[in-house]
């Protein structure tokens, strides 16, 4: 009997600092996840490359429109040739001259408004810039510069922070219906989802549907990994629902849109609705179309697989089955419906990025760095770098440099510097090694 006794003594001692033991791991997890999921207030753990950019172009009375390179400015900046200009990024050319919807930008801490501008011309060369909010002439307008390096961490992540009030409410209406629909009334994790896709995953015998909220996408995609495992899935609930108790659902939402990821293009992956918008329409989220925040609702849910770009046919049925799900929800009118599917796909060519002056980005890099400026901070912290490089003289030296060098059989190294003789600033850098 006292072996008995003592054996129960001793399952009881165990199963206390058993249950102990789970409870302060447990409470550690909880504080550390706490701590973590804390950082979001105040937008640290994104992941924000520096830019470097050239200087931007002045348009004034007396330029030559060849010499300084305009067309090619705004061939690089991606803006639109159209018949009639009416948004930021538009531009139309006829016997009077140009006229251009210049994007909103930030130069030297300075925001600049977007501006529509008339530029007269006489031959190529600009006459006056005429204003037509005013109905007067202005002296000059300024293009906004052009980004000439990208300074990324290993992450390689790219992204343009957007507000929640700056997307429209189809946007909104578009992520929720298709991807949370009871997003406003659980607790970061939802229970009926959760069941429906166990029963799923039993059918087929293996992990095929996750049941996950837009609280449970958060939390894995900023703090765990994305491999398919019950540990995983117990890890991000539990995350989820500390990321839920933390913050109001608008805030959840807002770092969702901003955190999502939405394909790799080049060498970058693109994450957020935001950065989403400008590479795929070169447009702000605020300005987009049901048709286009469809396409990108649809993209999240793979986004590689449904990219316009390199599956468009498949990325057209899918944004037709997001319209769906929202004509469904009563979400959006049946006119509103068939006039977003008929609208055919059209997103912005991809440029292939090619580096700039290398030698003048690393000397930029280092004057930064000197300035106490750490790597990791280049990295993650969103710099913007502005410089005194002329991105026309650039281009136009490296093409004639290149030329020149052509067709050489000897090994000859060159080199091409152009610096303002007032200033002593410099304006270009190349190098060629043949």
């Amino acid at each position: 009997m006292k072996g008995i006794t003592l054996n129960r003594h001793t399952i009881r001692t165990g199963l206390i600092i058993g249950a102990f033991l789970f409870c302060a791991a447990l409470l550690y997890a909880t504080i550390d996840a706490y701590l973590d999921i804390r950082k979001l207030k105040d937008g640290s753990i994104w992941h924000i490359p520096s830019k470097i950019y050239s200087r931007p172009l002045s348009i004034s009375k007396g330029m030559d429109i060849e010499r300084s390179g305009l067309m090619d400015s705004l061939s690089r900046l991606r803006y639109r040739k159209v018949a009639k200009v009416t948004r930021p990024g538009d531009y139309a050319r006829d016997a009077k001259g140009i006229s251009l919807f210049i994007h909103e930008f930030v130069y030297l801490g300075q925001r600049y408004s977007a501006l529509q501008v008339k530029i007269l011309l006489d031959g190529r060369k600009v006459r006056a810039v005429f204003w037509p909010k005013s109905k007067g002439y202005i002296k000059s307008a300024l293009l906004e510069p052009e980004i000439i390096a990208q300074i990324s961490d290993g992450l390689n992540e790219d992204r343009t922070l957007v507000r929640l009030d700056q997307c429209p409410q189809y946007l909104i209406d578009a992520l929720i219906t298709t991807e949370d629909r009871r997003f406003y009334s659980h607790h970061g994790i939802d229970l009926r989802s959760l069941a429906r896709a166990m029963l799923t995953n039993l059918k087929h015998g293996s992990i095929i549907e996750g049941g996950s909220t837009i609280t449970q996408q958060l939390a894995k995609n900023l703090f765990l990994t994305h491999r398919r495992s019950v540990t995983r899935k117990l890890k991000d609930m539990w995350l989820a629902l500390i990321t839920d108790a933390l913050y109001t659902k608008d805030e959840i939402l807002s770092m969702y849109i901003n955190e999502i990821y939405m394909g790799s293009y080049g060498h970058a992956g693109v994450c957020g609705l935001g950065k989403a918008s400008r590479m795929l329409f070169d447009k702000g989220v605020s300005e987009i179309s049901l048709s286009e925040a469809a396409l990108m609702v649809a993209m999240i849910k793979a986004p590689n697989s449904y990219s316009p770009y390199t599956y468009p046919e498949r990325a057209l049925k899918r944004r037709n089955t997001v319209l769906e799900i929202m004509l469904k929800r009563c979400k959006i009118s049946e006119n509103d419906y068939k006039k977003a599917r008929k609208t055919p796909i059209r997103v912005v060519p991809q440029v292939p990025g090619n580096r700039t002056a290398p030698y003048f980005i690393d000397h930029v890099v280092s004057l930064v760095k000197g300035n106490r400026i750490s790597e990791t901070a280049l990295q993650r912290a969103g710099y913007q770098i502005y410089t005194t490089l002329d991105m026309h003289m650039q281009k136009t030296a490296e093409k004639m440099l290149a030329k020149g060098m052509s067709g050489k059989d000897s090994v000859i190294d060159a080199a091409e510097v152009v610096m303002d003789p007032k200033t002593g600033i410099l304006r270009t850098q190349f190098t060629h090694a043949n």
